[in-house]
């Protein structure tokens, strides 16, 4: 049992190993996260601008059909 439990421990990475692959995680969770929020703030940002657009013409077709006496 005793030689099974060190073989086991033998492939396994040590501290320093284990805080490295940690650390290099976290960094590219941050950096997914934030390109994330870029993403969704662009999405946003294209929703409002296409909003504002549709708000435009349809003011624009109201003053059209305002003039046409409809």
């Amino acid at each position: 049992m005793q030689a099974r439990f060190e073989q086991v421990r033998g492939v396994l990475p040590g501290p320093e190993q284990v805080r490295q692959s940690t650390q290099q995680l976290a960094t590219r969770v941050s950096h997914l996260a934030s390109d994330a929020k870029g993403t969704t703030e662009q999405a946003v940002n294209k929703v409002k601008q296409t909003g504002s657009d549709l708000a435009e013409k349809a003011k624009q077709l109201t003053a059209v059909g305002n003039k046409d006496g409809r």
